[in-house]
């Protein structure tokens, strides 16, 4: 049993059942619309209010919006953390000058970097 929109619509998946509407469309060519029986037309979809199906028309949509919003946002919040300015491979002028590899930049023009991106 599958309950959804505040349970405007209750959806039993019955094999047996499902089996004996589509034996049932065929019986009646195949582009009739089944009967339901009376004690399940409070459930039938085309015997819902505009609004209802509207409103479950639209929720599939709506959730797959809220979805993306959320993990979105799950990405900005969790994010991929940024490098450490930690000095790799040194070689050439850099040498010379005294870096080695390890060494951590501080301050870019009196600015302190936490980030590789700040610097």
């Amino acid at each position: 049993v599958v309950e959804g929109l505040a349970t405007l619509v209750r959806v039993d998946l019955d094999l047996a059942f499902v089996e004996e509407l589509h034996v049932t469309a065929q019986r009646n060519g195949g582009d009739r619309e089944v009967e339901v029986h009376p004690h399940e037309r409070g459930q039938a979809f085309n015997h819902k209010t505009v609004w209802q199906r509207i409103a479950i028309v639209a929720a599939g949509p709506i959730a797959n919006l809220l979805l993306c919003i959320l993990l979105l946002w799950a990405m900005f919040v969790i994010g991929k953390q940024d490098y450490s300015p930690t000095i790799g491979r040194v070689s050439g002028i850099a040498a010379s000058a005294g870096l080695a590899s390890g060494d951590r930049v501080l301050r870019v023009d009196e600015r302190p970097v936490a980030t590789l991106g700040e610097a």
